[in-house]
């Protein structure tokens, strides 16, 4: 499987994100071989058309994965005319939806972009990234916040390295999980913590996310080798919790 990184509106280190990738295919390495990095385009190269508006040219090549048969991300179809709301924020859910133009088969897609990001899912929340546990394939993670800001290159790419861990696990079917610890005090990926937790541990809210390590925990890491479980439990998840029920986990409301 490869991974496709497209960043998007991205005012980081492009030459500094290859290496990035490099390590983080480390923490895929039984399922992601390869990875590939777009040239960084603009929001409104994303605009997603309809499908009797495009050529049979290179461009429909390109996106015919997503609008031959469109699918429901999100409860939404594809009908994204605006990629922002009300007051300027980028909306999550319609990324995702036009990353999806990307998905071939044994491909994963990763969005980078600079833009501050809302979710409807999260009452408009701001979050660090999206990532469609559902049906997989995509994802993104958002560095338009303060944790992002006024740091070094070294500290920038650790931050967005334990996003995008996060992000990729939604993308392979990994739902949250209760936070557990190994030995060195350290968190599963898909570890969420809530207020009260990070309240009892003396954490400072904004950091809670660096308490996550870079590999998974032994179920994630089962659920990674068997997918089928892994689908079957977001399903049986979604059954008893309805849509979500997330709402309270502060390591998916950062501030801009």
């Amino acid at each position: 499987m490869k991974l496709l990184v497209i960043p998007i509106c991205y005012l980081g280190d492009l030459v500094r994100l290859a290496d990035w990738c490099k390590s983080l295919i480390t923490s895929f390495s039984s399922i992601v071989r390869f990875y590939e990095i777009k040239q960084n385009i603009a929001i409104d190269e994303l605009i997603i058309k309809s499908k009797e508006n495009i050529s049979f040219s290179d461009a429909w090549e390109e996106s015919k994965y997503g609008f031959l048969g469109p699918r429901i991300r999100f409860g939404s179809r594809y009908s994204v005319t605006n990629f922002f709301d009300s007051k300027g924020f980028l909306i999550g859910e319609h990324l995702i939806l036009a990353l999806e133009r990307y998905v071939k088969p044994y491909t994963i897609v990763l969005g980078i972009t600079s833009y501050p990001s809302v979710a409807f899912y999260q009452q408009n929340k701001f979050v660090y990234g999206l990532g469609d546990e559902l049906l997989g394939q995509v994802c993104f993670v958002s560095t338009g916040y303060k944790e992002f800001k006024e740091i070094d290159s070294k500290e920038y790419f650790e931050n967005l390295f334990s996003h995008a861990v996060h992000e990729l696990g939604h993308a392979l079917h990994l739902s949250h999980h209760n936070p557990y610890p190994d030995s060195r005090g350290e968190y599963c990926p898909m570890a969420t913590f809530s207020e009260a937790f990070v309240q009892k541990k003396g954490w400072n809210t904004a950091d809670a996310f660096k308490k996550r390590r870079a590999n998974f925990c032994s179920k994630c890491q089962f659920k990674l080798d068997n997918p089928d479980v892994a689908f079957n439990a977001i399903l049986q998840q979604r059954k008893i919790n309805g849509v979500r029920d997330e709402l309270n986990f502060v390591t998916m409301s950062p501030s801009p």
